[in-house]
């Protein structure tokens, strides 16, 4: 499928101006001028291309979400979305109201381990190394 507007890459070449401390008890010597709302500090692409990044990333991750960011004209590798993705902050979490404790295990027939499940919302919370009541009561 070809694009409209054709597979290309669009190469900004930003020019910042640079202000020097002339104060020697300055800890900083060398300040540049921040283009916030285009780039992030030391970024290599974006604020928008970001944006759609994260949000390929988030609804479709490795290799589906590399795969449509390169028909989108946006070519990036499942690296770096998994990266992205790793780097979103994790969402709150209500305090769960009902807990189940059930025991589970984690290599079969070898190593057993507490599984912790909030009930309500039927998600698995945490997964302790052993079966003792102190470790899930630490948690």
């Amino acid at each position: 499928m070809e694009l409209p507007w054709g597979p290309g890459r669009v190469v900004l070449h930003l020019q910042v101006r640079k202000f020097f401390c002339a104060n020697g008890r300055c800890t900083r010597r060398l300040f540049t001028e921040r283009l916030a709302p285009l780039v992030a500090p030391w970024a290599r692409r974006t604020q928008r291309r970001a944006q759609w990044l994260v949000h390929i990333a988030v609804a479709l991750a490795g290799t589906a979400g590399a795969r449509l960011s390169r028909r989108l004209g946006l070519g990036v590798s499942r690296h770096t979305l998994l990266r992205l993705l790793r780097r979103l902050p994790l969402p709150d979490v209500a305090t769960p109201q009902v807990l189940g404790v059930d025991a589970g295990a984690v290599r079969k027939g070898r190593t057993y381990g507490t599984i912790l499940i909030d009930l309500e919302r039927r998600r698995a919370l945490a997964l302790r190394p052993d079966r003792e009541a102190k470790t899930v009561a630490l948690w």
